[in-house]
C-alpha cells in the first residue's frame, strides 16, 4: 500500500487528478511566439500518437502473456508507465493548444479521438520492422 502524501500546490501551478503540475502562466511572463508554440505543439502531438500506441501495443501483450500463461507482473508495470507518460504527454499537448487559443482551461477529448488511426501503425506492424532491422 503506498502513503499518500499532502503536498501544497504552488501559487501558479494547478494539479491535474494524474498529479502532473500545470503551470498556469509562463515562467517569468516570457511569452513564447505563434510558431514557436506551433512547433512544440506538433511535436506534443506526435508524443501522444506515440503514447496511445505504446499504451495500445503493452496492452495486446500483456493478453498474449496471459493467453499463454505467463506472469504478466512486469508488463502490467510497465503498462502504467506508459499511461503515466501519455497523461503528461496530452496535459502538455493541452497546455500547448491553450497557449494557442488564448483560452484559461480546456477539457480535453477522450484518448481515443487524439490521433488519425489510419496515419498511426499497429503493433504487430512495428513487431515487423523491428524484426527485418
Amino acid at each position: 500500500m503506498r502513503a499518500v502524501l499532502s503536498v501544497a500546490v504552488a501559487p501558479g501551478f494547478r494539479e491535474m487528478s494524474c498529479g502532473v503540475l500545470l503551470r498556469l502562466k509562463p515562467v517569468l511572463g516570457w511569452d513564447m511566439d505563434r510558431a514557436t508554440i506551433e512547433l512544440h505543439l506538433a511535436s506534443a502531438e506526435e508524443h501522444v500518437a506515440l503514447g496511445i500506441d505504446n499504451v495500445e501495443c503493452q496492452r495486446e501483450i500483456i493478453l498474449k502473456l496471459e493467453l499463454d500463461g505467463h506472469d504478466t507482473v512486469e508488463a502490467q508495470r510497465l503498462l502504467v508507465y506508459f499511461e503515466e507518460q501519455l497523461a503528461m504527454h496530452v496535459a502538455d499537448r493541452d497546455r500547448l493548444h491553450r497557449e494557442l487559443e488564448g483560452t484559461a482551461w480546456v477539457t480535453s477529448a477522450k484518448l481515443a479521438d487524439q490521433t488519425d488511426p489510419i496515419s498511426r501503425s499497429t503493433c504487430a506492424q512495428r513487431e515487423q520492422l523491428g524484426s527485418k532491422r
